[in-house]
């Protein structure tokens, strides 16, 4: 999914008429992406979740009135969370970078909450202040 948005994302500037290269290989990427939500969509309805299971795809499926506005909405999502998360990273070493003290906190509550030897995973993030 995240090689056709970078595909798409990199053709937008061009030309992107039909008739084009460009505009080709972004009708390909588009549809692939389309064709992978639509995946997803058709896997969640086989397969409902318990009433502990949702995910954010499920939420979008209730809430939405067509399928045309659950695929535009979950790229919407996609795009906006993707884009915030990658600036927010960004940004958040940069400024570590800048900072020997925060580093060093940061580093230090790792090994107090999680250790040397161990993953950060979604039990142990919970204890990451």
């Amino acid at each position: 999914m995240l090689r056709h948005y970078e595909t798409a994302m990199a053709i937008l500037n061009q030309d992107i008429t039909q008739n084009t290269e460009p505009g080709q290989k972004f009708a390909q990427a588009l549809k692939a992406w389309h064709d992978f939500i639509r995946a997803m969509i058709q896997h969640r309805r086989d397969n409902p979740p318990s009433d502990d299971d949702w995910t954010f795809i499920d939420v979008l499926m209730a809430k939405s009135s067509s399928e045309e506005e659950l695929i535009s909405d979950a790229s919407t999502y996609f795009i906006a969370g993707y884009q915030t998360t990658a600036f927010l990273m960004v940004w958040t070493i940069y400024y570590m970078c800048e900072n020997q003290e925060v580093q060093e906190k940061v580093y230090q509550e790792i090994i107090d909450v999680i250790g040397k030897d161990e993953q950060v995973n979604h039990v142990n993030l919970e204890s990451l202040k």
